[in-house]
């Protein structure tokens, strides 16, 4: 019986490896699911990566009273901050942009709403 138990262990395991794994490695722009609350996610390190970069740059732009200006960032024009391979330049790049803009925007507009303006674009 403790054979049988430890064997289901194990095997749980290496399928839930396997499945993370897959999930990880899925590297192509575009790539997203949306989960069950309708949030959607994506499975991308550009866009990820992009994301992030976006949301803080927003934020300090907002904060310091500067105008919407997102595709005039050294980040943005170069979009390749993080590039590790597993996908060609050009699709990180694409990812990046994506997940630069939208994180931009969001955190721009969330954070000019916050000190009681408008967003002027």
């Amino acid at each position: 019986m403790r054979r049988f138990a430890s064997l289901a262990i194990v095997g749980t395991l290496a399928l839930t490896m396997l499945d993370a794994t897959a999930f990880a490695g899925d590297n192509y722009p575009g790539t997203s699911y949306e989960d069950r609350n309708g949030v959607r996610w994506y499975a991308n390190y550009g866009f990820d990566r992009g994301m992030r970069d976006g949301t803080h740059s927003g934020h300090v732009d907002a904060e310091k009273g500067l105008r919407f200006r997102a595709t005039d960032h050294g980040q943005f024009r170069g979009g390749t901050d993080g590039y590790q391979g597993g996908c060609t330049k050009d699709e990180y790049k694409e990812a990046y942009r994506a997940g630069y803009m939208k994180g931009y925007k969001q955190a721009y507009g969330d954070t000019m709403k916050s000190l009681g303006y408008r967003q002027v674009r």
